[in-house]
């Protein structure tokens, strides 16, 4: 069984839900924050020693817990008393290690990003029965819960392959282990060096964003690859990862908790690479608009440092998918006025947003579903992208690309 497969997944979703709901049991509701950050903290130490043994997991798990409480700051929500959090990492660890299945799926590359999704299962249920009720009760809490499905990896690294590489020289693209990612047109004119040069940017000035950043999947992987590509111009890995963390990658999200776990996910990321510390994490923010808290980054009203009031090179994004069927009244309103091309749903909201935040030449990929480039209701979005953009991945993926998430009727598609 891989890491990621729908197996290793699966048993790794049954292992956490029970872990919570026994937590609570015991603890109560209140630390079920705790939970998160003992089920978090157990995977990325996991994920960084596989082959270490259970005291060398417990120093590890200690040093990146202290770590994050540093690093986090006012955004931390896993401090907890010192011998609370060893003796629950440990029954953790102890549990992964006894499960051959938990032991495969710790090893998986998203695997922050799976658990925090896993872990809030049963909050997205209650946001489901709240938003299918008649009167569509939402608030921001339960749209986040609600929204909360992750991208697999290979989509996210497809995705990001495609926005980056193309941004910036075939002398340095050809470098990265990236270009096995590349479109076959792509990939044959990166090793003819035969792309626009006009389109070129300097690496050092491209920016990434994803305005929907969840746990932070695609910052992980986009930063894995900015990295890759500093180190092979010169750069050493440390200051590499320093430059990336504190110039070229944003998120954002209305998930405050969500925004957190993405600061971890890049915690770790330095970790792997040995460093420890003496970087920034500053270019992660929650999506705290002026004008409506439901808006969320669909808002243009935020302070003039916020990543949301600049333009970037490179937007990646999985939109959050919300129905119009679902939309609450006082949300129709809202993206009625503010998106009056794209408000037939949220994530066609999103799709206009993120042009929105594009540079001259720049480059958005996204997953999204593959309705929109058929239903009559986003002829309006279609046409925008058609009069304005130049579409160079446009593919219909059909059902079963979610891990874990069943019905045909999920059918996705890639577009860059």
């Amino acid at each position: 069984m891989q890491p990621g497969s729908k197996n290793c997944l699966s048993s790794w979703k049954s292992y956490i839900l029970k872990f919570r709901r026994e937590f609570e049991e015991r603890h109560g509701a209140e630390q079920s924050r705790a939970a998160l950050s003992i089920l978090i903290t157990a995977m990325a130490v996991k994920a960084l020693q596989p082959a270490a043994d259970r005291d060398e997991h417990m120093r590890l798990g200690k040093r990146l817990h202290e770590e994050a409480d540093r690093a986090l700051a006012c955004h931390q929500v896993y401090l907890l008393d010192d011998s609370f959090f060893e003796a629950h990492l440990f029954e953790v660890l102890s549990d992964i290690e006894a499960g051959p299945s938990l032991s495969t799926c710790a090893q998986d590359a998203m695997i922050v990003g799976y658990t925090y999704q896993y872990f809030r299962d049963c909050d997205r249920k209650i946001a489901q029965a709240n938003i299918q009720s008649a009167d569509k009760r939402i608030d921001r809490d339960e749209l986040v819960a609600f929204t909360q499905i992750y991208t697999p990896d290979w989509v996210v690294d497809f995705i990001v392959a495609n926005t980056l590489l193309p941004c910036v020289s075939s002398e340095i693209s050809r470098r990265s282990s990236w270009a096995k990612w590349l479109l076959h047109e792509n990939h044959r004119s990166l090793e003819k060096g035969h792309q626009p040069e006009p389109n070129f940017k300097t690496l050092e000035d491209i920016s990434v964003i994803d305005p929907a950043c969840g746990a932070g999947n695609f910052l992980l992987r986009a930063a894995e690859a900015l990295i890759e590509l500093h180190v092979s111009s010169g750069k050493s890995v440390e200051s590499a990862i320093q430059f990336v963390f504190q110039k070229q990658i944003f998120g954002v999200d209305l998930d405050e908790l969500g925004v957190s776990v993405a600061r971890f996910n890049l915690i770790c990321l330095a970790w792997k690479h040995g460093v420890t510390g003496g970087f920034s994490l500053n270019g992660l923010r929650v999506a705290r608009a002026e004008d409506d808290p439901m808006l969320g980054s669909l808002s243009s009203c935020f302070s003039a440092d916020h990543p949301l009031s600049r333009l970037h090179d490179i937007v990646v994004t999985n939109p959050p998918y919300l129905g119009r069927k679902l939309i609450s009244r006082r949300l129709k309103q809202l993206l009625r006025e503010n998106f009056p091309k794209a408000h037939h749903d949220l994530s066609s909201a999103f799709l206009f947003r993120c042009l929105q935040l594009l540079k001259t030449a720049g480059r958005f990929g996204v997953i999204t579903q593959a309705s929109m480039m058929s239903l009559p209701s986003y002829s309006d979005l279609r046409r925008h992208i058609l009069e304005h953009y130049q579409i160079e991945v446009a593919a219909d993926l059909g059902p079963g690309v979610f891990p874990l998430q069943g019905g045909e009727k999920v059918n996705s598609a890639i577009l860059v």
